[in-house]
């Protein structure tokens, strides 16, 4: 007989910090298992409890909300979810996935989210999850000539946060799978960037602080803010100038801000998607997705069958099984989603930006 719930206490969440941490990564340090618990966003540590009540698997759920439109709309990642290696192969990943997705539910979330390893493709379909993520990288390349820069760059410090959430806002906002930031997620965010091996840098011109970027150890940009398009021209270029590079990866979505700005480069872009895995979201309830959205968004829905296909599901661990009913939903755009009308004058493609991921 098997305990599947809400972790009862603090020892009990501690002890499932622990087993998630040695179960994804071996050489963790304490850091890992710390930061699932100092996540400002955790709503529950959900675990899975032998009979001779051990701890034998967990799930951590973590609430964010997604602009889009005007309005947020909320989400619950499901993160870490793992048994430990003597119990697998028993049916517990479903019991724990069921049992994650209907405490969202009640917390009145309109969507799962899963951030799927490549180890486990294909795996969160079954529970319908599909993978709608667009993955991009931008290539940047200088070859003509050297850049000069005389912007001043600095690391980020607590008293710099209001001033890079202000910038995020104003870049991301038109973004679809960015989430809001409360300061306490900022502060998080910073807290942990050494344990991702990210460098957070804020880049003043005179006195003026014009934006800031997210870059890993190999020099790949993942989060890029500027407060307006010739700050951002500044920044790329100083970016340039530095060991004077010839090339900048940046890992952004594909409306990001800094593809409107004329660069004297030779740019691409490269784009990938797939169903089975990545950014992977199941809805929990189909009919409050659209529920505020305007009425021709509605007559498009019940003209191609969906709500009414759907809204009799009132279990949120039934299954949305077409990818392109989840988009026309999510109104998320796709490049491969071919032999469909276009869905609505406002669909978009759908990344969330890597300090969002958890």
């Amino acid at each position: 007989m098997y305990y599947c719930g809400i972790a009862k206490n603090s020892e009990e969440k501690k002890t499932a910090a622990k087993l998630a941490s040695t179960i994804f990564q071996k050489e963790e340090n304490e850091f890992k298992q710390i930061s699932l618990l100092d996540n400002p966003n955790l709503k529950n540590v959900v675990i899975i409890k032998s009979s001779e009540n051990k701890i034998i698997g967990t799930a951590f759920l973590v609430e964010r909300f997604f602009p889009r439109d005007g309005r947020s709309i909320k989400g619950t990642f499901i993160s870490s979810i793992c048994i430990h290696e003597q119990w697998r192969k028993k049916g517990l990943s479903t019991l724990l996935i069921n049992k994650c997705c209907d405490l969202a539910y009640k917390n009145k979330s309109l969507l799962a989210i899963v951030i799927a390893r490549r180890k486990v493709d294909y795996y969160y379909n079954q529970y319908g999850f599909w993978g709608i993520g667009n993955y991009n990288i931008i290539v940047m390349k200088n070859d003509f000539k050297n850049t000069f820069s005389d912007l001043n760059e600095v690391d980020v410090k607590i008293s710099d946060l209001m001033t890079c959430s202000n910038l995020y806002k104003k870049t991301y906002k038109n973004l679809y799978g960015h989430c809001r930031r409360s300061i306490k997620k900022w502060q998080y965010i910073l807290q942990k960037k050494s344990y991702q091996k990210l460098n957070f840098c804020l880049y003043k011109y005179g006195n003026k602080n014009i934006g800031y970027s997210v870059i890993d150890n190999e020099g790949s940009i993942h989060e890029l803010s500027f407060s307006s398009n010739p700050d951002g021209k500044k920044i790329i270029y100083h970016l340039m100038s530095k060991n004077n590079q010839k090339e900048i990866v940046l890992n952004l979505h594909s409306n990001h801000p800094i593809l409107d700005i004329k660069f004297n480069f030779d740019i691409s872009l490269k784009s990938r998607e797939c169903y089975f895995g990545g950014h992977m979201i199941k809805p929990l309830d189909v009919k409050k997705l659209f529920l505020e959205n305007e009425k021709q968004k509605i007559n498009y829905l019940n003209k191609n069958n969906i709500i009414t296909r759907y809204s009799k599901k009132t279990q949120c661990n039934e299954k949305i099984n077409s990818l392109g009913d989840l988009q026309k939903l999510l109104r998320i755009c796709r490049f491969n989603y071919k032999n469909e009308e276009l869905i609505f004058d406002n669909c978009m493609p759908f990344n969330i930006p890597l300090l969002d991921q958890i």
